[in-house]
Order: structure tokens, then sequence, then C-alpha cells
């Protein structure tokens, strides 16, 4: 689990997969708003999930950098390998001048 592993590091990490309960939701997102989550994990697919919420939350938080991971996934099995990294490319119309890397 990566986001334990920073933490025991000493890295202020958390998560948003899949569909979290009200009460992880809340709690992460009180975190990122407070500051107390400097790494946030996050996948596309909650990303673009309907509604905008979590881009609404970033944008409010002040994102420094956006980092992609598996991104070697698309050259290696094409962009429907998860559609919504299709859509990663609007990140820079949501979040200008902020750094985006694909890893």
């Amino acid at each position: 689990d990566q986001v334990a592993g920073l933490r025991l590091a000493g890295v202020p990490a958390c998560a948003l997969y899949g569909r979290p309960d009200g009460g992880e939701h809340a709690q992460v997102r009180e975190e990122v708003l407070s500051g107390r989550c400097a790494l946030l994990f996050v996948s596309p697919e909650r990303l673009f999930a309907p509604g905008g919420g979590l881009q609404a939350l970033l944008v409010r938080a002040g994102v420094g950098h956006i980092a992609v991971d598996e991104a070697h996934c698309i050259s290696q099995w094409g962009h429907d390998f998860r559609p919504e990294y299709r859509r990663l490319r609007e990140l820079r119309q949501t979040f200008p001048g902020v750094p985006v890397g694909a890893y």
C-alpha cells in the first residue's frame, strides 16, 4: 500500500480510489483542504467522475503538481486501456500553469 508506506516514512499522503464511503471522502477532503495531505493518490475514474466535485476541491486546495502514474500503459495497450486517460488533457484547462508529468 503506497499511502501506508509513505505515511510510515513521514509523508502526509492520502488516497481516493473506487467509491469511498461518505466518511472516508469527508476525511480526505478535510486533509486536502487543510494542507495535511501533501500527496493525494486518485484514479482517473475518480478524477473525472460526474459532477466534477473532486476537481473543484483540488482547484480550491491549490494543487501544485499533477503526476500521472501508469502512463506507460497507454503506449503499451492503447488509450482504451482506461478511457479516462483520454481525458487527462482536460487537466491543462482545469489547472492552468500546474506542471503535469506522466510516469
